[in-house]
């Protein structure tokens, strides 16, 4: 292999988002860059990269139906041979959900990463370039698709098996990790029937005092369905 073959390929899907966003005259908080503005933010890496602009909305207003489309964009990115790791830019607020979504309808058989940013693109911590670049970075480690997929954000990288947000102002996202389940529970074959049109898959994250029994009942009456064989009901700490 030689020229540019040689040198890996990571797609760069690009949702809107903080990371995207540069405030206006009025104060709020637009996305309004594209997948190829936020490359050229990058440092030099050793990847050739794909932007796809797929869509630019901040993630608090994405639809069971936008997120279904992310999913999608990076099955179309896992099924090109050409193309080493995938990134997903996107919003904080819906990350989670989208990342879970991705990870529940796909057999991750390369690195899938998503990160985003805490502050605009024109703020003056902007933390975006620097989430990007590790994120791509964490994308050429090939290693790293059997982990499924993978946030990287304030120079973690985390399973999104579990996450939640908890802070909207500090620059490592405040996401934690939540219940690990065995990588045979975590990776659903590629065509598992699950559609955000129709369903968005989920893990119960119990708050306290809220009666566990409630839920089980809910379940046994078939209100909360399997999405996953052994799925687990848990309770969480108060943040």
């Amino acid at each position: 292999m030689s020229g540019q073959g040689a040198i890996p390929l990571v797609a760069v899907i690009a949702t809107g988002g903080t990371i995207a966003s540069r405030r206006g005259a009025d104060g709020a908080s637009t996305p309004s860059l594209s997948g190829e503005d936020l490359l050229a933010l990058v440092p030099e890496i050793g990847a050739r990269l794909k932007p796809v602009d797929l869509m630019a909305k901040d993630s608090s207003s994405l639809t069971l139906a936008d997120m279904q489309s992310i999913s999608d964009a990076v099955r179309i990115e896992l099924d090109d041979p050409e193309v080493a790791g995938i990134v997903v830019l996107h919003g904080t607020d819906a990350m989670e959900e989208s990342s879970l979504l991705v990870h529940l309808q796909h057999a991750i058989t390369k690195p899938v990463v998503f990160t985003g940013a805490q502050f605009t693109a024109d703020h003056k911590d902007a933390d975006g370039p620097a989430n990007l670049a590790r994120a791509i970075e964490t994308a050429l480690d090939q290693a790293n698709a059997a982990k499924g997929v993978l946030l990287s954000f304030g120079g973690r990288c985390l399973s999104a098996w579990g996450l939640y947000k908890l802070s909207a102002d500090e620059q490592t996202h405040s996401a934690r990790p939540g219940h690990w389940l065995p990588p045979e529970h975590c990776c659903l074959p590629p065509r598992w029937p699950i559609s955000a049109s129709i369903s968005l898959p989920f893990i119960l994250a119990v708050m306290p005092p809220i009666s566990m029994q409630v839920f089980r009942r809910a379940r046994k009456a078939s209100f909360l369905p399997d999405l996953v064989p052994g799925m687990p009901i848990r309770v969480s700490p108060k943040p």
